[in-house]
Formats: structure tokens, sequence, C-alpha cells
């Protein structure tokens, strides 16, 4: 049996270790639900959503060159981070998250597809209509140019998040099915 000094430091040590795991396993998890890097400023470019995309794609070059694995002479994450910027970056969906979640705040898991549009989506893709992915290309478009009009050169605290966010869930919708049409199609 334990002396009773020797037990209760025992307890003691081993809920002060549980009590900083928990803190530290809090501290990750809140540092990856709310901390966003932002990639913009990896390539040096103004955060918005339309990009020169051939200026992002040098950039991504010519950063590669002075920080890949086989360029470098200590190793370091720099180039993985990079890569997984420009993938971000170069996808209009991903981009379009990303500055959703570096400025708004808005938890992307609470905004829903209205019903009208899912309605509309649906109804299309049952009817016997031959030109349905021409259609849903143009719906697809509509909602890029919409996205565009709500951005159009502002700075990101004058621009209407909750009205993005609601477009921002077709435009990602729309774009999983086209992507999905695609692959199957080519089988």
């Amino acid at each position: 049996m334990f002396p009773r000094t020797l037990l209760s430091k025992t307890l003691h040590s081993r809920s002060e270790h549980l009590s900083r795991s928990v803190n530290i396993r809090f501290q990750q998890s809140v540092y990856r639900c709310y901390y966003s890097q932002n990639y913009f400023e990896i390539f040096n470019i103004t955060p918005k959503f339309i990009i020169n995309k051939n200026e992002l794609k040098q950039k991504y070059w010519n950063l590669q060159k002075m920080y890949h694995p086989d360029v470098e002479s200590q190793p370091s994450n720099t180039s993985v981070n990079i890569n997984n910027a420009y993938e971000i970056i170069k996808n209009d969906t991903k981009r379009l998250e990303h500055l959703i979640q570096l400025y708004s705040g808005i938890d992307l898991e609470k905004i829903h597809l209205d019903q009208q549009f899912l309605i509309d989506h649906y109804e299309l893709i049952e009817s016997s209509d031959s030109d349905i992915i021409r259609k849903i290309t143009e719906m697809h478009q509509q909602t890029h140019n919409v996205l565009e009009s709500l951005f159009s050169d502002k700075l990101p605290e004058s621009v209407d998040w909750k009205t993005v966010c609601v477009n921002y869930k077709k435009f990602a919708f729309l774009s999983n099915f086209l992507k999905h049409h695609e692959s199957f199609s080519c089988v």
C-alpha cells in the first residue's frame, strides 16, 4: 500500500500530465480548425477570387527553383508548403474556400444549399434533355460570374461573406458534378 503522501503526489502528477496533454491536444485542434496560413502571402499576390493564373504559375516555379529539396542544402517542408499552397490557389473552388476561411469567420458546414437550387438541379438531371451538361456548365459559369461580381476589387472587409458562402456552396456542388461527369465519361 502507498503512503498517503506518495499516493497524493502520484495522483497530482498524473492529473497535471493529463491536464497538459488535454490542453496541448485542444490547442492543436484549435490551431487546425481556426488558423489557416494565408497561402496568397507565399506567392506575394493579393488575396482575391480572380487571379492571374500565369503569374501564379511563374511564381510557383520560381519558388520551387529556390526551395525544392533537390536544390536546398538543408531539407525542409518549404517545398511541401509551396505545393499545398499552389494546389489551393490555382483551383477556383479551393481558393474561394480559402478566402472564406481567412476572412469571413463563417463555418461552411452550417451553410446549406437552398432547396430551389437543388430542385432545379435534380429536375434537370431527371429530364430527358440531351443538353444537361451544357446547361449545368452554364449554371456553373453563372455562379462563377456572381462570385466575381461579389468580389470585384473589394477589400475583404467590404465583401458580403454570407452571400459569398451561399454561392460558394452552389459553385462547389456544380464543380463536383461536372468533375464526376468528366470522370464517368472518360471511362
